[in-house]
């Protein structure tokens, strides 16, 4: 028989093989997150997708019975709505950039176009002014070369994105097929009650949506109203800067003024007031509305977070995780956000904090 201070010790057999089962634990969740890590963009954007897309799954459900079959549907219809126009938008932008620094490599047309700046009678004494101080002709060839690598690695990656666009799709089949259980299982591991696990969904499925909706939608809609302009300009390359518009709105504080600003102002700077004014109007009208009317309406109140924490989640998302990171920078956030209003809540009468779990 043991005695009492045997089972009262601080070393014991029983707590000796916890903490081996502990430790094991914690080497084998670390060494499984690094064999998802390769694959972290494809679960990240099947997950989103999953959440977003829900309403519609629930609504084939109510026609198709058979998990599967629904399943492989949901999949088909994401597939034609979502990735059929990223893919057409990628391969007209490559082109076009890479066409765009084929034409400025070529001498006969940078050197004319650095003539017709000399000779612009409101910037010709700045350029020249800079030009005695620095190789405009060489730094704009620099940058040409910058721009057709920056094309071809975008070639080179696209089979990388074809292989996590293939992943994301093989993953919300489940999601979609399995997604009650993985929920059911999910509840079971979150060291939460009940009310709590409801309330951290809920803060994802909200995160999730001010971030693709309002941030996605709205910028998509910026992009493609200022390359439809810049088209009907015949300004160069619309889709190409319609895309870039739609990156930079994606950033808080900046956005598509940013291309439609500095090229409304080219425009009158070389004579052109027509354009520049359709430009700058058009520019200006686009975003008032986006920003005032579309996107509180899709976000509403489901944005939870300061302005200028959402920010720090984005840029800071994106440094961590790359493209993935503006989702994941925001549900990092978050999450954090969760977890200290949990421990407030918890522990906000005196009482310990698993004495309210």
């Amino acid at each position: 028989m043991p005695t009492s201070k045997t089972r009262s010790g601080i070393a014991t057999r029983r707590r000796g093989k916890l903490a081996v089962l502990a430790a094991a634990t914690i080497v084998s969740l670390y060494y499984c997150f690094q064999l998802i890590t390769p694959f972290l963009p494809a679960v990240v954007w099947g997950v989103t997708i999953a959440i977003l897309t829900r309403p519609l799954v629930m609504r084939l459900g109510r026609s198709i019975r058979q998990e599967g079959r629904r399943a492989l549907i949901g999949v088909f219809i994401v597939g034609m709505l979502i990735y059929a126009p990223i893919v057409s938008i990628g391969y007209v932008v490559t082109r076009e950039l890479t066409n765009s620094a084929a034409e400025w490599s070529q001498s006969t047309s940078l050197e004319t176009s650095l003539q017709n700046l000399e000779q612009h009678p409101q910037l010709g004494p700045a350029y020249r002014q800079l030009s005695e101080n620095v190789n405009l002709e060489n730094e704009l060839r620099q940058l040409v070369e910058q721009i057709r690598n920056i094309a071809v690695r975008l070639l080179s990656g696209s089979l990388y994105v074809v292989a996590q666009s293939l992943l994301t799709l093989f993953l919300l089949f489940f999601l979609y097929r399995d997604g009650a259980r993985a929920l059911t299982a999910v509840r079971q591991w979150l060291p939460l009650s009940n009310a709590e696990t409801n309330d951290y969904f809920n803060r994802v499925d909200d995160t999730v949506h001010a971030t693709v909706l309002g941030t996605f939608v709205c910028a998509a809609l910026q992009g493609l109203l200022g390359g439809v302009m810049f088209g009907l300009l015949g300004l160069p390359a619309p889709v190409l800067w319609g895309t870039v518009m739609g990156l930079l709105s994606v950033i808080p504080y900046a956005g598509s003024f940013v291309v439609w600003a500095p090229v409304s102002l080219g425009l009158a700077l070389t004579g052109d007031w027509g354009k520049a004014i359709i430009l700058a109007t058009w520019g200006t009208i686009a975003i008032g509305l986006i920003d005032n009317l579309v996107y509180p309406t899709l976000v509403g109140k489901r944005l939870r977070q300061h302005t200028f924490i959402s920010l720090v989640a984005v840029i800071g998302g994106v440094a961590v995780f790359g493209t993935t990171g503006l989702v994941l920078g925001p549900l990092v956030m978050a999450t954090t956000f969760f977890l200290l209003d949990l421990w407030r809540r918890r522990t906000s009468h005196g009482t310990a904090a698993e004495d309210s779990a």
